[in-house]
């Protein structure tokens, strides 16, 4: 099933990116023009990647500054591990990425096989789609938030069905 809301664009420049983060929804990212990396980890990888609490504005995003990384302020994210999945996207190809799996974006940016931490950048614009699809955990937090304001008996046998559903 689509997200009813449509794809989204996004456009960059070289250098510029998104943040770790994680998306509710299932997701596949279309690169139109350009390049950018992308590079996912697993949910496990949550307390590594320090994710601001829910109710922060910029919640489900890492705290950490991937560039430079404060192992004072964020001491586990030294026990990251490689990333489940560090791809270039280029014109025309595409991503799958499930629901709750992080993915930190980097446009124009293409790690060297001979020497990862050196990168070089694409001189050009980014341009890619997501599309999103409503993943089953992100239909069943849809109605536990819909059915929080209905009486508490009948929330109660919501929450009991959204719980047997996510176990099935």
């Amino acid at each position: 099933l689509l997200d009813p809301r449509g794809p989204s664009l996004w456009m960059g420049s070289s250098g510029s990116g998104t943040q770790a983060h994680y998306d509710v929804a299932d997701n596949v990212i279309v690169q139109l023009f350009g390049s950018k990396r992308i590079r996912c980890y697993s949910p496990d990888a949550a307390s590594a990647l320090h994710v601001f609490p829910d109710a922060h504005p910029r919640a489900r995003k890492s705290q950490v500054n991937f560039d430079n990384p404060d192992h004072a302020l964020f001491p586990n994210f030294s026990l990251l591990p490689p990333p489940e999945i560090d791809v270039e996207l280029e014109t025309g190809s595409a991503l799958f990425i499930p629901a709750f799996w992080f993915h930190h974006v980097e446009n124009g940016i293409v790690a060297q096989k001979s020497c990862p931490l050196q990168r070089q950048g694409n001189p050009g614009p980014s341009v890619s789609l997501n599309l999103f699809s409503l993943s089953k955990p992100m239909m069943v937090a849809q109605n536990i938030f819909r059915d929080a304001s209905r009486p508490l008996g009948e929330t109660q046998f919501h929450f009991n069905f959204a719980v047997a559903a996510l176990r099935s």
